[in-house]
């Protein structure tokens, strides 16, 4: 995009507000190349200190490896970042995704490292979704933009050609939805484009209920999109009227 103003750093955005705890909310990072999240360790350790507190979200200290069916999820293997390069040059991915193009095998590498210290810090968790016989990564799974204060995080993907129409979303979702619970979640969401029916259907396949359409939510590779938003409430936590 012409002309686009630079974005400001998390430092930097954190000054403008003043480190209010409630403002961090509008603070929201989408899944690009390794997604740089807003957690813990990067705000006033004041700030941190308060969420600290409040928060109920929390993680193995190893992230583990789940399977159901022929479906497994497991952290991202640097030995992984092939599959990972391979995946920037899809274009379906592409188009409904942030992640850079045409990534080379350091760069994934790079990204995938950059997982490890997400999940150290309780700011992000990326899975691969692996076949269970040969556990060969098919695409990604994760928890991304997390909120401490609210116990909510927005679940990003992509598959690889051959995994998409097998069902293999759909029980990769239904896993990462039940960790979340367990680790604390009350709210995970899925954001995707108007014109992403796969993923919408994957949503409502894994209980995910359709709230709206975010107008002009978001600046894409090209211009801004509409998207759609699906949310997944964990029993037990729904609003009190």
């Amino acid at each position: 995009m012409k002309n686009a103003k630079p974005q400001p750093t998390i430092n930097e955005t954190l000054s403008t507000l003043g480190h209010c705890p409630e403002s961090v909310d509008s603070l929201r990072a989408r899944e690009s190349s390794g997604g740089v999240q807003l957690g813990l360790s990067d705000m006033n350790p004041n700030t941190a200190a308060s969420l600290a507190r409040v928060s109920d979200i929390t993680f193995p200290p190893h992230q583990p490896t789940l399977t159901a069916g022929n479906v497994r999820l497991r952290p991202w293997r640097v030995d992984d970042a092939s599959v990972w390069a391979h995946a920037s040059f899809d274009p379906e991915i592409l188009s409904f995704t942030l992640i850079p193009g045409q990534v080379d095998i350091q760069s994934a590498i790079q990204v995938i490292k950059s997982y490890r210290i997400g999940y150290a810090r309780t700011e992000t968790a990326y899975f691969a979704v692996a076949d269970a016989a040969s556990n060969e990564a098919l695409g990604s799974m994760a928890i991304i933009a997390i909120n401490h204060i609210h116990r909510r995080g927005e679940i990003g993907y992509w598959m690889l050609p051959e995994a998409r129409h097998h069902g293999i979303g759909h029980e990769a979702l239904n896993m990462l939805t039940g960790w979340a619970i367990n680790c604390g979640f009350a709210r995970l969401e899925l954001v995707t484009n108007v014109d992403n029916l796969g993923s919408q259907r994957l949503a409502l396949s894994c209980d995910y209920v359709f709230e709206g359409t975010l107008r002009s939510y978001e600046r894409g590779r090209q211009y801004r999109e509409d998207l759609q938003i699906y949310s997944f409430i964990t029993p037990g936590s729904e609003a009190k009227r």
